[in-house]
């Protein structure tokens, strides 16, 4: 701090210290799917999707672009070690990338929107499950439970297919067992 003639008190910069706290502020980006240079990008604090696909090459002529109007907002903040994947046409025709849907009801009053059937209730969610719940899914046993367990959280049961984690043949077969709530 410097002295000024009126005794306030000044605080001097240290522009090496200053540097430092810059370098601090970087995410790691994980960009992949249907982009032109896929793979781990380094961004400043505060950076936007839309930076992460400008990096990345922007979309490949197999993007499916019409889900990436409806479903990404280009607009929003990266968070360290997040994992983008960009669909392809053939993972939304095929199912392997559902779409965020949202549907507003008015008419309904919002309990009984929340409240979950019967059959809901008896899927697995694989956020939550444990390694001995996710073993009894068809096809999964306790290393492919451990696999859906370190590649969580998932915003719907088709991120393991695309993430790796399952091959498409298991996953048609215990889609209709598990849930992400």
């Amino acid at each position: 701090m410097v002295q000024t003639n009126d005794t306030q008190k000044v605080p001097i910069i240290n522009i090496e210290q200053s540097s430092q706290s810059q370098k601090k502020q970087m995410i790691s980006v994980d960009v992949s799917g249907a982009v032109q240079k896929p793979g781990v990008y380094q961004f400043i604090l505060l950076s936007r999707f839309i930076d992460a696909l400008q990096k990345a090459g922007g979309l490949t002529n197999e993007a499916d672009k019409a889900y990436v109007e409806r479903n990404f907002n280009l607009a929003r903040i990266l968070t360290d070690q997040e994992k983008i994947y960009v669909p392809y046409q053939s993972d939304t025709l095929v199912g392997i990338v559902e779409e965020n849907i949202r549907i507003l009801d008015y008419t309904t009053p919002a309990t009984v929107i929340s409240e979950s059937s019967e059959q809901e209730k008896s899927k697995i969610d694989i956020n939550l499950a444990t390694i001995d719940e996710l073993d009894t899914l068809t096809g999964i046993g306790k290393v492919q439970a451990d696999a859906i367990i370190k590649s969580r959280p998932y915003r719907t049961i088709g991120d393991l297919v695309p993430r790796n984690v399952l091959r498409l043949t298991v996953y048609e077969k215990i889609k209709n067992e598990i849930v992400v709530n």
